[in-house]
């Protein structure tokens, strides 16, 4: 899988992935691995974000994006 990458002006860069209606996207600011995982369209109820803290916690953010 190839993210899409984006570079913002503030230094921020952006990887996201799409996988069928699933969508990861993790953000690197300021020393910090932000999260955003995405599986429908309601903010409330189909959306989560966070801070990666370990790499068992990315590995587990890719295996729900593969959906296993």
């Amino acid at each position: 899988m190839i993210p899409h990458l984006s570079i913002h002006d503030g230094g921020e860069v952006t990887l996201e992935w799409w996988c069928e209606e699933r969508k990861l996207t993790l953000s690197f600011e300021d020393g910090a691995v932000v999260f955003v995982k995405v599986w429908g369209p309601n903010i409330h109820t189909e959306m989560s974000a966070g801070k990666v803290t370990s790499s068992g916690q990315a590995r587990n953010l890719f295996i729900w994006l593969l959906g296993r």
